[in-house]
């Protein structure tokens, strides 16, 4: 079984125990959801740049890409908050970053990209990856 069936399977899975206890509508739930992702597709800027933002993230902040997504410690909101300001400054729409990074809603990006403006180490830690994410690409 591959990763992507098992993430699918998964996903069927934790439907059926959380929304509903019908398997066929869990199925039809992810199927629905899959080709809603198919149609948004990428965006017309994106070609991998936010996959190498959030692996930069996640590697210099020492939080898994799983932790990043679902996390709920002060570490992965802050590494969370850094992913955003970036993928915003990459010109990112704030509903796509919040679909990027499994958010609820893009007012939850809009907030945590105002956040670090309130605090500096997490706006040095923006410069830093930046840097490296520019080391990288030169």
């Amino acid at each position: 079984m591959t990763p992507a069936h098992r993430s699918r399977l998964v996903e069927i899975f934790s439907r059926v125990y959380a929304d509903t206890k019908n398997l066929d509508d869990a199925v039809e739930m992810v199927v629905l959801a899959d080709r809603q992702r198919q149609r948004s597709g990428p965006t017309s800027h994106d070609n991998g740049g936010g996959a190498r933002i959030i692996a930069a993230v996640c590697t210099a902040t020492g939080v898994t890409h799983y932790d990043l997504k679902k996390g709920t410690t002060r570490r992965t909101s802050d590494a969370r908050k850094v992913a955003m300001g970036l993928l915003r400054e990459a010109g990112y729409s704030y509903p796509r970053i919040a679909s990027m990074l499994g958010l609820c809603d893009h007012t939850t990006v809009l907030k945590g990209v105002g956040r670090l403006s309130e605090r500096p180490d997490l706006a040095e830690r923006v410069e830093s990856i930046r840097g490296q994410l520019q080391e990288r690409a030169a």
